[in-house]
């Protein structure tokens, strides 16, 4: 190659010296939120993808390899039993960008993305989805092969090199970054703006296509896995103790310590709860002691009973009196999206504020698709999952700001684009009653409603009468996490208040200064998927033709060009007016209270005013 810009192993840096920017070295920082704002800008794309990668030397103890040198992965590996997993970073920018700093390949050809989107009527969540198309073009190796200077000839192109030598590659993790180049640019000016995992790498011709699903795809697997661990001699109601034979292999497929379930000759399993478990990898054989037998018989769940040879045993995810939000981390958690990559604060915040009263019990003992769980979390408890523009997991229920929260503003003077703006009355969306199924029959893990003990109907008898809609139109709701006809009929109500008359669906256009701004030192300053904000706009007028705020959810925000921003939104059904929050003790009386203390609830008087004449409190 005639030139290398890597800037790796002593390579000299050959990159441009951006002369229109004052060099390399110049000076006047400015953050991204400064660099949204200015006319002439230079966006430039950083792809971050980490692979793992082995932290020994080719035949230096404890690697003991001999001949042919490795590439410091795991299916080049010549001495599995010394492999030491770490993990290294390829580094990519644009072909038509200038290359800021070296060390980056100037691979990347082109990016597509599709964006997160929030369905809160269907109770699903589309998530990101990103494919990348690279140049796949003759490389030096420097940077990537340590032992590139002991090679007789280097030769081959870098992506199929690559996944040959990273075959292991799917589920790893790829970052994508953005930023604008200007003097004195660094790595660390980039703000993060996309965080998946690789799905598949294809390479065609000269071209490779880097397949990347956003963390939300992650539950996608199934959750608990589906176990193939059969008894392997009968057992009594009474024994303390089992054998399961399982496929021979170097792991087991049940946890150390948990619940299984047994199948039983009365059609309904047996719940065992184990805290001993050892597993033989040379027969396959699993033996579970210290039991608990006979679990969760009060919600209809087989007492201790005898099981047979060749019983299946599943191993088992039993929710006990849990928040519903911990649970949902819990699922994440599971897939394997850790906290790193959790709003935990933000979660901490929604199970304090709207979820404290949310506690479930559930036994999950057939393996489904981990998001099938999330899909009925959003829907039964009317919450919005999705991965946030910081790349974070955010958890978000349905109502008002709370006390010292504000409200983004937007409207057609200072923000949305001339002409951009339509109103979608959405009136497929419209409920006049909702059929709620609650407390979920013992082993049947389905959804119908034979499947459960109890339904709470709610109906609006106005909105189907003649002088409204003059039609039925029914959401059935099967309550999987839900056991009490109280709660049921609590939800059930606050689904058909939402959507009694559809929820209005508003796109719109808007600039990246309110799209983007900075995410790093001011996230608060620009709009994202999932915000709640106040929208005023002459699409919408009361019937006097005067455009009236209402309170609107970002469902989707994508880029239409460089500086352009289609955002759609959704009516969120919630008023202006003064909400109340229980107040802290200690809180004084109206007339003495601040402002600040005036945003949590004070008691009105008959007429629905405080003593100062305005208006009371409303309850959520």
């Amino acid at each position: 190659m005639p030139n290398i810009n890597w800037g790796e192993s002593g390579v000299r840096w050959k990159g441009p010296e951006w002369p229109q920017w004052g060099g390399p070295s110049g000076v006047g920082r400015k953050t991204y939120g400064e660099l949204v704002k200015m006319i002439a800008r230079t966006p430039s794309t950083l792809v971050i993808m980490t692979l793992d990668y082995c932290t020994r030397t080719f035949g230096v103890s404890p690697c003991l390899a001999t001949g042919t040198k490795c590439y410091n992965t795991y299916p080049t590996c010549k001495y599995l039993s010394a492999y030491n997993k770490t993990t290294k970073d390829y580094k990519f920018t644009l072909r038509e960008k200038p290359v800021p700093f070296p060390g980056p390949r100037p691979y990347l050809k082109s990016e597509q993305y599709l964006s997160t989107e929030i369905l809160p009527d269907e109770a699903v969540t589309i998530d990101h989805r990103v494919t990348l198309e690279f140049y796949d073009e003759p490389d030096s190796d420097i940077g990537i092969d340590p032992y590139v200077s002991d090679r007789s000839s280097v030769q081959g192109t870098f992506w199929r090199k690559l996944k040959v030598r990273n075959s292991n590659y799917k589920g790893r993790q790829v970052k994508i970054k953005k930023g604008f180049i200007y003097s004195g640019f660094i790595e660390s000016d980039y703000v993060d703006y996309f965080l998946g995992v690789i799905d598949n790498i294809e390479i065609t011709g000269g071209t490779a296509k880097l397949i990347i699903k956003g963390l939300l795809q992650m539950t996608n697997e199934e959750y608990p896995k589906s176990c193939d661990g059969k008894i392997k001699t009968a057992i009594t109601s009474g024994s303390t103790s089992f054998i399961a034979v399982e496929k021979a292999g170097s792991t087991t497929q049940y946890a150390a310590t948990g619940y299984v379930s047994i199948e039983s000759d009365s059609g309904l399993p047996e719940i065992i709860y184990y805290t001993s478990r050892s597993y033989d990898s040379g027969t396959g054989e699993t033996t579970f002691s210290s039991l608990t037998r006979g679990q969760y018989t009060s919600l209809g769940w087989q007492a201790a009973t005898a099981h047979g040879v060749d019983k299946k045993i599943q191993q088992v995810i039993v929710y006990d009196n849990q928040n519903v939000v911990d649970v949902t981390k819990l699922i994440l958690n599971a897939v394997g999206i850790s906290d790193t990559y959790i709003d935990t604060t933000q979660f901490t915040s929604e199970k304090n504020t709207w979820l404290a009263w949310a506690n479930v019990t559930r036994i999950m003992h057939k393996p489904q698709k981990a998001k099938q769980y999330l899909k009925e979390i959003k829907e039964q408890f009317l919450v919005s999952i999705w991965q946030g523009e910081d790349m974070k997991v955010k958890i978000k229920h349905l109502g008002p700001a709370a006390p010292g929260e504000t409200y983004y503003q937007i409207n057609d003077t200072a923000n949305i684009i001339h002409q951009s703006v339509s109103v979608d009355d959405n009136n497929e969306s419209r409920v006049t009653r909702a059929v709620f199924y609650y407390s979920q029959l013992a082993d049947t893990g389905g959804t119908e409603p034979k499947d459960f003990s109890g339904v709470v109907i709610n109906i609006d008898a106005s909105a189907e009468g003649v002088n409204e809609y003059n039609e039925k139109k029914e959401k059935i709701i099967y309550g999987t996490w839900i056991t009490g006809n109280t709660l049921a009929g609590t939800l059930g109500r606050k689904i058909l208040s939402r959507f009694r008359d559809g929820v209005k669906i508003i796109p719109f256009d808007i600039e990246l200064k309110d799209a983007s701004g900075d995410p790093v030192s001011a996230p608060e300053t620009f709009l994202k998927v999932g915000d709640i904000f106040e929208l005023t706009t002459s699409a919408l007028q009361d019937i006097t033709g005067t455009a009236v705020m209402k309170r609107y959810q970002v469902m989707k925000k994508e880029q239409k060009s460089q500086g352009r921003y289609s955002v759609k939104t959704i009516d969120t059904k919630i008023s202006d007016g003064r909400w109340g929050f229980i107040a802290p003790a200690g809180y004084p009386d109206y007339g003495s209270a601040t402002e600040a203390q005036k945003e949590y609830a004070f008691i009105s008087n008959s007429s629905g005013q405080m003593s100062d004449g305005t208006e009371g409190y409303k309850i959520w």
